[in-house]
């Protein structure tokens, strides 16, 4: 058991080091995101996830630069690179929780741990739907929510929800036997392998400039 569980750390380390890596590419990418009505302005990935509305989502991609069209598509393409990594490690730390439990726990962590399957595919989902949107011209702005779009809000929706909570309980569940010491002495290695690349993710990330959020001046009267 003990060179299984070992096995499985060095996976998650592989995925946890990959994520965090192309999350820094992501970012990087994202910084070019511009809208171009009544001057230029920067907008976020996480405005289009949770756009209220379709006509908002639409006039997002109506106005953003030539440029931040290239830089949208290329910054899908790589969130399809980063999906196995996330919900990949996700799964992991749910299975390494599911070993240390008992009983119920057991299978209820298994169960989140295969369940990272669905966030994969609604995310997949979501980003093809976001590539559909990279055509729309300035007129072909939606007045109404379509059945696309709300299929598309659910996909963010459920796909945040599931991952989150896998992650949470599984960090909960690690930490509360980290506290009862029922942990094996030669884990902490690569405890402090996840600490020193978070640490350094942090100092990276504070020497970006943080991309700015969309206008209201977007919304739709």
């Amino acid at each position: 058991m003990t060179t299984i569980t070992q096995n499985w750390w060095l996976l998650f380390i592989v995925c946890f080091t990959v994520m965090l890596g192309l999350t820094l590419w992501l970012a990087a990418i994202a910084r070019n995101f511009y809208t171009n009505k009544d001057g230029l302005r920067s907008f976020s990935i996480f405005d289009l996830e949770f756009a209220a509305t379709e006509s908002m989502l639409d006039k997002i991609f109506a106005f953003s630069t030539e440029d931040s069209r290239k830089q949208l598509r290329r910054h899908l393409l790589v969130d399809f690179l980063f999906m196995p990594f996330v919900y990949g490690g996700i799964a992991l730390l749910c299975y390494k929780t599911a070993l240390k439990m008992e009983y119920y726990g057991y299978y209820l962590f298994m169960g989140l741990a295969a369940l990272q399957l669905l966030p994969f595919v609604f995310d997949v989902l979501e980003n093809s739907y976001l590539m559909g949107k990279l055509t729309l011209q300035k007129g072909e702005i939606a007045r109404a929510d379509s059945s696309a779009f709300k299929q598309y809000q659910f996909f963010v929706k459920a796909k945040f929800t599931i991952a989150l909570t896998g992650t949470i309980c599984s960090v909960f569940g690690l930490f509360y036997f980290w506290l009862v010491g029922t942990y094996a002495a030669d884990s902490l290695i690569y405890l402090a392998i996840i600490v020193a690349e978070i640490m350094a993710f942090l100092a990276i990330s504070r020497r970006k400039k943080p991309a700015a959020t969309l206008q209201p001046d977007l919304q739709v009267s």
